[in-house]
């Protein structure tokens, strides 16, 4: 079942990928809050990675975390030099019927 977290990084997914550089300290403050593991650090930081390569490992390993690992993904936005991509992930509205879906696990982006 999806949660209304993930929808809202499913819509957030352009800025993300193309507007965020993970590798900087946003991989170790969410290995600092333990939301990566180390081996999911070593994953997304890998100098063979390319940045968007990165953000996308990074995106699919926070899909499936729980919510407390998205409130951990703002933190480290507004921490680093991302203060405007955190913002508009958090002004994110989601519809009621995308709201609905989600709370009976049929959310499928409409």
């Amino acid at each position: 079942m999806l949660h209304t977290h993930q929808i809202q990084l499913q819509k957030n997914y352009m800025m993300f990928v193309h507007g965020v550089d993970c590798k900087t300290d946003i991989a170790d403050h969410l290995y600092q809050s333990d939301v990566l593991s180390t081996d999911e650090k070593e994953e997304i930081c890998n100098s063979a990675l390319t940045e968007l390569e990165s953000n996308r490992i990074l995106y699919h390993i926070l899909f499936w975390k729980g919510e407390d690992a998205y409130t951990h993904l703002l933190e480290a936005l507004k921490h680093g030099e991302y203060q405007d991509v955190a913002t508009e992930m958090e002004k994110t509205e989601l519809s009621d019927q995308e709201i609905q879906l989600c709370q009976i696990g049929k959310y499928n982006k409409v």
